[in-house]
């Protein structure tokens, strides 16, 4: 079986979901990597270290954007990030995340993708489509929700 591709619009409900769901592991979240707190990332990043001050999250989210990789954090969380790129650059990020990660790590049934108001939703729709139909079927990934 293969996933769906969907919109959902970002409410302040969404941001106090995500705050039961990590505490949980439900859902896994991908977001552009940003410790502003103008972005999904940074207000999810402040979140996560006023709960656990030691992860020392910032200098991840830096490191990401150094090296160009995505990067989750998995096993502590179910949030992972990838990299200020191009959209034509996303493609292989986000495949990770979704078929390497989620399927062989996190094995979540729903993930969020936290679209920044620079992103083109539709066009992110598009790519994840585009990964789903050039992978095999995932066992566990039922949805994918693009927040914006």
């Amino acid at each position: 079986m293969s996933f769906e591709v969907k919109f959902k619009d970002y409410t302040q409900e969404s941001f106090e979901e995500m705050k039961n769901n990590i505490a949980n592991k439900s859902v896994h979240y991908l977001c552009e990597a940003s410790n502003s707190m103008d972005t999904y990332c940074g207000k999810y990043i402040h979140f996560i270290s006023e709960r656990d001050p030691l992860k020392k999250l910032h200098d991840k989210v830096n490191v990401v954007n150094l090296k160009k990789e995505s990067g989750t954090l998995y096993p502590y969380y179910y949030f992972s990030i990838f990299p200020a790129v191009k959209m034509e650059d996303i493609k292989p990020l986000l495949c990770d995340l979704i078929i390497n990660a989620n399927e062989n790590y996190l094995r979540t049934k729903i993930i969020y993708v936290m679209t920044e108001k620079w992103h083109n939703p539709t066009q992110l729709a598009e790519i994840i489509t585009q990964i789903r139909n050039e992978n095999k079927e995932t066992l566990f990934l039922r949805e994918v929700y693009l927040l914006s």
